[in-house]
């Protein structure tokens, strides 16, 4: 339905082409853009270092700040997300997803140099 149409127009990461095609995998996005040139070492490194390491660097500036995530799910987030963030608060909510995933400044100071790397 429309929900399902609006999410996948702002889903992260995506390719759009200027034919109207999208890709919405990193690793296709990968693929088109470097065919056939990465190697299959390369791509477990990506998969088990790079991404999981700007994942946390990214939720940890997103999750930051007291309001800085009611936005993103304010716009971007399925109705019953909005309603259970609505319904619990950021105040609730936040901590939690911190402590879930583990994030803090040491975690993303390392990941911020695994990035960097």
């Amino acid at each position: 339905g429309k929900d399902a149409i609006r999410r996948r127009r702002t889903a992260v990461p995506c390719l759009v082409f200027p034919d109207g095609r999208v890709l919405r995998d990193s690793r296709d996005i990968l693929d088109a853009a470097l065919p056939g040139r990465l190697e299959p070492a390369l791509w477990a490194s990506l998969d088990t270092e790079l991404a999981p390491a700007a994942r946390l660097v990214a939720y940890h500036h997103l999750l930051r700040e007291y309001g800085s995530f009611s936005g993103l799910v304010e716009r971007c987030g399925h109705p019953v997300e909005r309603l259970v963030y609505w319904a619990l608060g950021e105040r609730l909510i936040v901590p939690r997803m911190r402590a879930t995933m583990g994030i803090d400044e040491e975690r993303c100071e390392a990941a911020t140099r695994v990035v960097r790397a």
